[in-house]
Formats: C-alpha cells, structure tokens, sequence
C-alpha cells in the first residue's frame, strides 16, 4: 500500500509539472503562426526591392529557418528567436545593393555595419529572456538600416525611436528579474515594431500612389491607424506590464501578433502593386 502511495504521488507531480510546461500552448502556437506565416509570403517577394544574388541568397535562408519553426508552440522561445533572424536576413536582401550604392558615393557606411543586422538562430536548448528581447529589438532595427542605405527621409526618427527604446529596455533588465524584464520589453517592442512598420507601409503606399488626391491618402493612413488603436490597447507602463497575469500577457502578445500579421499583408500587398508598376 505504501508504495502504490508513492507511485501515486510521483505520477501526480509528474502529471503537475508536464501541464505547467505545456501550458499556453494554444497561445504559443497562434503567435507563431500568426508571426511566421505572414513573414513567409514577405521573404518570397522581397526580391522586388533587391534581387541581387547575395539578396536571394538572404531569402532563401529565411525561408530556411522558418520551415524549421515548431507551430506547436513546444519550442516557442528558440522558434521566436527563428523569426527574428528571418526578420533580419529579409531586410539584409532587401538593402544589400542600396549598401554597394552608399558606400559607392561616399556615405559613412560600411558592408561590416550591413553584416552587423544579421540575427542567426540558435541551436541552444535555452535562450536568455535578455539575449531575446535584444534579438526582438535588433531585427526592427534591420528595417531602420534598410532606411539608412536608402537615404529615406524618416530614418532620423526611426533611429531616435530605437535608440530611446533600447535605453529603456536596458533599464528594465537592471531594475527587474529577466522574465519581469522580458515581459515589459517583449510588449514595447511591439509597439516600437508598429510604429516602425506603419512608416514602411506609407512610404510604399505613398510610391504606388504619387497621383493620389489628399482624401485617399488620408483613408489609407486612417486604416493603419485603426490598427494602431488596437496597439493602444496593449498596456505600455511597466508596473502596469508587471502586474498582467499569464493569461493577460498572451492575450496581448497575441493581438500585437495579429497586428503584425495584417501589417505584413498591407507591405505584401503594396509590393505586388509596386511589382506591377515596374512590368
């Protein structure tokens, strides 16, 4: 009777710690989902911007590495990292001949700043929350690059955005533990990624449509915004960050990735009609 007891106890921890681990996983896997799927069509037509070899060959590992993302969910810190990198490696194709052409003219730019943006997956079991949040951090900056080799009229603001995000996500990381951090960066991250991707968007829209009276553009604009609104819902201040229970926490990281993933089908879409244009 004794060791039926015990057997009895050790399967019910066993069964306690296996639910905590597989805990989240619907969330998990919708973010992955939400996050990989909308990347995979960005990444098959970025060569409309830049078709150099070394751009396609940026691509393809993109594509690589998100083929190899477990939508499951089981693996979701090393599969977010995966995204981070295919971020990363999109926006190294797609800047890789404006880099020839800036370092051609003169400009204060060198191809090891380019290489400088790639982020590459790891192989680790664990990854640190702080190794993440950076990597989030750095593959928005990979499209604040993309500007800076493009000499785009935004990029100063881009840049300040970054660098103020950067300061506090240091701050957080001192003044908490790293799965505190981690869950106050992992949210202002997104928002810094929206504010980043939403300037992206306009300026493709505002190329395809140079002839577009003043009420057009401002609809288009107004429909980036009504997802900005949905952004605004995701707290921004840390304490108030901190004090979301897990459930709270997905459920906000999950719209953010639904924002993202509609985000990513407007530049698709404006893509093809720049595509178009230049048949």
């Amino acid at each position: 009777m004794k060791n039926k007891l015990i057997l009895f106890i050790i399967s019910m921890v066993f069964t306690s710690c296996s639910g905590q681990k597989e805990k989240f996983l619907t969330e998990r896997s919708t973010i992955l989902k939400n996050q990989s799927e909308s990347l995979l069509k960005f990444s098959k037509i970025a060569n409309v911007i830049d078709s150099d070899d070394e751009s396609y060959w940026a691509y393809k590992y993109a594509d690589s590495t998100l083929s190899t993302i477990d939508k499951s969910g089981k693996n979701y810190y090393n599969d977010l990292n995966k995204i981070y990198s295919a971020y990363s490696h999109i926006f190294y194709g797609m800047s890789y001949t404006r880099t020839v052409m800036a370092i051609s003219r003169g400009d204060n730019y060198t191809f090891e700043e380019l290489n400088g943006t790639i982020i590459k997956p790891t192989n680790e079991k664990e990854i640190d929350f702080d190794v993440l949040s950076d990597n989030e951090l750095s593959s928005i900056y990979s499209i604040i690059n993309f500007y800076k080799v493009s000499r785009m009229p935004r990029y100063d603001n881009m840049n300040e955005m970054f660098k103020n995000s950067n300061s506090k996500n240091n701050v957080y990381f001192k003044n908490n533990t790293k799965e505190q951090a981690f869950k106050v960066t992992s949210l202002n991250n997104k928002k810094l990624f929206f504010k980043i991707f939403a300037g992206l968007i306009i300026d493709i829209y505002g190329i395809n449509n140079q002839d577009a009276d003043d009420k057009t553009y401002n609809n288009y604009v107004q429909l980036i915004l009504k997802q900005g609104e949905k952004m605004d819902e995701i707290p921004t201040n840390e304490q108030e960050i901190l004090t979301l229970d897990d459930s709270q926490y997905y459920k906000s990281i999950i719209k953010s990735s639904e924002v993202q993933k509609t985000m990513l089908g407007l530049l698709v879409k404006e893509i093809e009609i720049l595509q178009q244009r230049n048949k």
